[in-house]
């Protein structure tokens, strides 16, 4: 599974768009608050169900299924 700026990074690189570094900077950092909105994401959802949060078991979840954009470079 892939997150929308993954998807981004693919199609820029399918075009043969180079990502230079300033630019794979800013990916980053908005690679970083897409991770915050999904780990928000679960934990909202998951205190639904429970009284707990897990925030260990968010960033587990993001890494498993979402932290492939490093191997995208």
């Amino acid at each position: 599974m892939k997150t929308p700026m993954q998807e981004l990074i693919n199609e820029l690189k399918s075009f043969g768009i180079p990502i230079l570094k300033d630019e794979y900077e800013l990916i980053d950092k908005y690679m970083e608050k897409e991770k915050q909105m999904i780990i928000d994401a679960w934990n909202d959802g998951f205190s639904m169900l429970s009284d707990l949060k897990d925030n260990q078991s968010a960033e587990q979840y993001y890494n498993e299924t979402f932290k492939q954009y490093k191997n995208l470079f």
